[in-house]
């Protein structure tokens, strides 16, 4: 096995196996971060820890493919591992998609597990600058596309969770009637955790289409319902 070559890096240069090895580690960590950092924040299944793991794999399998091939052996490339990683790595963004009641959520998750992994091909291969340039431009799509749903009241489907001390469900369905928030399922049950009385909390999940202004003013409404504690709500993509 031939470990002992040097690495070089776009605009950085060329270094000894271990310092090239550790820039290309660190870089695989830091573009993880940065996209599991705000799919975490989105309250998605793969968050920080994911994307680092994905991303900093992809660029080991990469780089020490390059580093292992032997230039007096004849038909190695070290593309093919590269095609490996695409075509597994879709295994792991299809077990991030869900289909239930008519709707398919987890596209984007996994479309973005799908281009963290060839971020993590690019460091291997030597462009870790391109890679965070381009991680950088995947933040910006994932943030500015709710941005454009807001400013052009795009209508998105949201998931909701309302937490009380008591049943709200028809407060909330009354609510619903006087907005223009579009109802798609609800559903109603016991919730972990306990209130003042020590009773257990009610849980209300719903799933409902609007654009960001109504939703906004919507989860406004419900917050003011005075046994209602909490209500979060996230795009379904």
């Amino acid at each position: 096995m031939i470990l002992t070559n040097n690495i070089k890096l776009d605009f950085l240069g060329e270094f000894d196996f271990l310092t090239g090895i550790v820039i290309q580690v660190l870089c695989a960590i830091l573009v993880g971060f940065l996209i599991g950092f705000n799919r975490e924040l989105s309250n998605k299944a793969a968050g920080i820890k994911t994307n680092i793991m994905i991303c900093l794999g992809a660029t080991l399998y990469t780089s020490l493919s390059l580093l292992n091939i032997n230039p007096d052996v004849a038909g190695q490339d070290p593309n093919r591992l590269a095609a490996q990683i695409v075509s597994g790595i879709g295994f792991l963004g299809a077990g991030a998609i869900m289909r239930g009641d008519g709707h398919i959520s987890g596209l984007t998750t996994a479309a973005t597990i799908w281009v963290v992994a060839a971020l993590g091909v690019a460091i291997g291969f030597g462009f870790p600058s391109i890679a965070i340039g381009v991680s950088l431009i995947v933040l910006m799509i994932l943030i500015g596309t709710n941005k454009i749903y807001s400013i052009f009241m795009i209508t998105k489907n949201y998931k909701i969770k309302i937490l009380s001390d008591s049943p709200v469900s028809d407060l909330v369905k009354g609510v619903i009637l006087n907005s223009s928030v579009e109802l798609i399922k609800m559903s109603e049950g016991r919730a972990e955790g306990f209130s003042d009385d020590g009773t257990s909390y009610h849980k209300v999940k719903l799933i409902v289409e609007a654009n960001n202004k109504t939703l906004n003013s919507f989860v406004r409404l419900v917050r003011k319902v005075r046994s209602v504690k909490s209500v979060d709500s996230s795009i379904i993509d």
